[in-house]
């Protein structure tokens, strides 16, 4: 009796695994993934041990009473402690799997009884297609669920109030419905529940997704604003450096004429000490040289004079002419963002530190790239580095809105731990 208890219940302890795993890889932790996997499996072994011995004790009917207690919610309860998710987030993927899990067992029962009528067939056939579910999901639904998930500000105990309307719906029409003798449900109502749920769900993607992209857009427009506003101030920082050097040049004269002084009166070494000084004030507001382009190059020198002191090696190859159909702002702001975004990029590396700038027009077209090496994982969703702070990332959003102004194409790329953007002008 105890072993044909045992045997009885062990389909349904793998069938209750395999649908927890899928619930499982829905949530994102907060802890690595071995102990969470860890954690999975302990109170996979708990819930197992415990449940076997209620049914050696009690029988299979105590067990399946208190099978939502005993199995559902310890389950529920290690997602919710191990996931970096809201509990709301959570409740809401729950629901929504037991959605999935409602149309798929549904599934199973039509073709058993219109095939072979036979628990094994039906066993075998649902854990089938719980396996290709979970790679299906993995493959082609997880990066755009966990987007929705994490990126959406939403009240989720309300969405949550979808799947567990339609839970209860199929289970009122499954408990009510009498066996007719032919078919054990109602399949022609929950054919039409279950694809109201699908345009339901599409419905729900489609406006998240419509105002995730709104969201994005107001983000990136906002993003564009700020940056513009910051490439008038390093304009105008620039300009300014270049009257004071336009200044110094032009009252070079008045300090021949100071060492011509001291020389003349044989005071060489206040002669010397002149002379150095202002070597070292010319040095300091005199930018060096990389292309005919003025601004391209007092940027470029400004830049340089940054990754300097930050002990980084940046290389410059720039053939920009003086004259470019690109407005001094817009220009300003994909190289300062570009720039900027390497700089801290690579100022967290303790070796290999460089960024490597190249820009030049080629067919009528503005040409610039920007190569760096960067520690860690970079994340690019929708064409788009992902930043993982708080109030970040809105360069890239910058970059890519000025790009679009201006129809032309910006590209985000990493390879070997090489960060590549590349921007493309039409001119």
């Amino acid at each position: 009796m105890i072993v044909d208890n045992l045997m009885t219940v062990f389909p349904i302890f793998f069938t209750l695994i395999i649908c927890v795993l899928n619930a499982y890889s829905m949530c994102s932790y907060r802890i690595p993934p071995k102990q969470a996997n860890l954690w999975f499996l302990l109170v996979t072994l708990v819930c197992m041990a415990f449940n076997s011995y209620i049914i050696l004790s009690f029988g299979l009917y105590t067990f399946r009473m208190l099978m939502l207690f005993t199995i559902a919610v310890p389950y529920f309860l290690m997602i919710l402690f191990i996931s970096k998710d809201k509990i709301s987030q959570t409740f809401f993927n729950v629901w929504f799997w037991i959605n999935i899990f409602i149309v798929i067992n549904n599934v199973v029962q039509f073709i058993n009884d219109i095939t072979f009528r036979s628990y094994g067939f039906a066993y075998i056939l649902r854990v089938l297609l719980f396996c290709v579910y979970f790679i299906l999901y993995h493959k082609f639904i997880k990066k755009h669920h966990r987007m929705v998930i994490e990126k959406l500000k939403v009240n989720w105990w309300v969405f949550s109030l979808v799947p567990v309307l339609f839970t209860v719906l199929v289970w009122m029409i499954n408990y009510y419905y009498n066996d007719n003798g032919a078919l054990s449900r109602n399949y022609p109502l929950l054919f039409v529940i279950f694809i109201i749920m699908i345009c339901v769900y599409l419905i729900i993607a489609y406006s998240l997704r419509t105002i995730n992209n709104s969201m994005k857009l107001e983000l990136s427009q906002a993003a564009l604003s700020q940056h513009l506003d910051a490439a008038k101030g390093q304009i105008a920082f620039l300009n300014e450096t270049q009257l004071q050097t336009s200044i110094y040049q032009h009252n070079m004269r008045h300090h021949l004429t100071a060492i011509d002084g001291f020389l003349s009166t044989d005071k060489v070494q206040q002669a010397k000490e002149y002379i150095r000084k202002v070597q070292e004030d010319i040095e300091y507001i005199t930018p060096k040289y990389f292309c005919e382009n003025e601004l391209v190059n007092m940027l470029c020198a400004s830049f340089s004079e940054r990754a300097e002191r930050m002990g980084i090696s940046l290389t410059i190859k720039a053939k920009l002419s003086d004259i470019l159909s690109v407005s001094d702002t817009e220009l300003c702001a994909l190289l300062s963002n570009g720039l900027e975004n390497a700089l801290n990029a690579v100022d967290k590396l303790a070796n290999n530190r460089w960024i490597e700038l190249y820009c030049e027009v080629k067919q009528n077209k503005l040409l610039i790239q920007i190569k760096n090496p960067y520690s860690g994982e970079i994340v690019i969703e929708g064409g788009l580095p992902v930043s993982q702070r708080e109030n970040h990332g809105y360069g890239c959003y910058s970059i890519r809105a000025i790009t679009e102004s201006l129809r032309g194409i910006c590209s985000f790329e990493t390879s070997n731990n090489i960060f590549i953007l590349r921007i493309m002008l039409p001119l």
